[in-house]
């Protein structure tokens, strides 16, 4: 994606953060901006499919989807991590590091291997959580994502790379994109930006090779999105679609002398939660469908930074209400531990993938037939 769409993208994103009657009011500016928005995809991808992109010296495996923020692409880049590290494969997964402080010109290393080497002012808090959640996994942060796979291959010794969040990122050729369809949103409602939350048309999907459901696990919704996906004219009858459903394992402590308890506590425990992603409903959903008494969530936009005064201010809220604890999404924790006091007790509710047998050994394959592909290329 070019620069200058880059930017529009983001302006135009930031437009869905707004609250309800200020979407209402601005409908017709919304709806008149759409037609700017698409002439300029249009335009950027006709320049990259002409001149084509950076074609690395390794395998390129794509994570992304077609929407902003909340679609559920970061556990899925850490299960296909792991995934790829049970195969004996060396990933990186490269990231652009968005709302990160460093501003340099080279790449920065989030990890190499089993270390952390810098923190989440650097890193940026989803590429700090993937190096976080997936031990062994190299992790690089840069906008220049084939500057930051050079590194990743002839310094970390890396022989596979995950583009996170790169199916918009047409200046790095890869060999399988795999792309995440929120099952909450029916695709009849698909509205390009910045009248709905899509970054490309549904069209797009016709370079999709694989698909994975998110964020729900009800069935109805799931076999809803199968239909619809199936309907598309674009997308191709042998792409396969997946299901990849974050559940709740367990709960960590923020504060390393303070231990956690089990998940089963947040039945019927009145919490006060709070989380700076971008669909904060659906963790108010976990929560409650874990059977805690959520009694306010508060809520910050996506990537935001936590600072000493909103932890005040949502632990007053948490003494007010009487809640026993706080909770946190994992996203949050990243930007809270390193930089934070607490008084309350704060705990973040950790989710991951657990793909059923017959669906991993399909991914499996999957993955090896896009590593052999490129195998065979060089």
């Amino acid at each position: 994606m070019t620069l200058c769409l880059r930017v529009l993208t983001v302006k135009l994103a930031a437009m869905q953060e707004l609250d309800s009657t200020w979407m209402r009011l601005l409908w017709p500016v919304r709806a008149a901006a759409v037609p700017l928005y698409y002439a300029g995809y249009r335009w950027s991808r006709r320049t990259y499919d002409r001149g084509g992109g950076v074609r690395l010296d390794a395998p390129v495996i794509c994570v992304g989807n077609l929407t902003v923020g909340g679609s559920g692409k970061t556990p899925a880049t850490i299960a296909l991590a792991q995934m790829l590290l049970e195969q004996g494969r060396k990933p990186a997964v490269l990231s652009r590091g968005y709302k990160r402080a460093a501003n340099s010109a080279a790449p920065t290393v989030v990890a190499a291997g089993d270390e952390i080497c810098c923190g989440v002012e650097q890193a940026g808090d989803e590429p700090l959580l993937i190096a976080r959640e997936a031990p062994g996994v190299a992790v690089v942060a840069h906008p220049n994502r084939a500057e930051a796979g050079r590194l990743a291959l002839e310094q970390l010794g890396c022989d596979t790379l995950l583009l996170d969040d790169g199916f918009q990122h047409w200046a790095l050729r890869r060999d399988a994109n795999i792309v995440c369809v929120d099952a909450n949103l029916p695709l009849s409602r698909a509205r390009l930006l910045p009248l709905g939350p899509y970054r490309e048309p549904l069209s797009a999907l016709q370079r999709a090779d694989a698909v994975l459901l998110t964020q729900s696990s009800d069935a109805r919704l799931l076999s809803e999105r199968r239909e619809e996906l199936r309907a598309l004219p674009g997308l191709k009858r042998e792409t396969p679609v997946w299901e990849a459903i974050a559940q709740p394992v367990e709960l960590r402590s923020i504060q390393p002398e303070q231990s956690a308890p089990e998940l089963a506590a947040l039945n019927g425990a009145k919490i006060v939660a709070a989380c700076a992603i971008a669909r904060p409903e659906y963790f108010r959903r976990t929560l409650l469908e874990l059977g805690a008494d959520v009694a306010e969530l508060v809520s910050l936009p996506d990537h935001a930074r936590w600072d000493p005064a909103a932890v005040e201010r949502i632990e007053a809220l948490a003494r007010r209400h009487r809640a026993g604890m706080i909770l946190i999404t994992a996203k949050d924790r990243v930007k809270m531990e390193e930089r934070l006091e607490f008084a309350s007790p704060w705990f973040s509710l950790e989710s991951r993938i657990q793909w059923p047998e017959e669906q991993k050994y399909e991914i499996r394959r999957f993955l090896n037939q896009a590593i052999d592909a490129f195998s065979s290329q060089t």
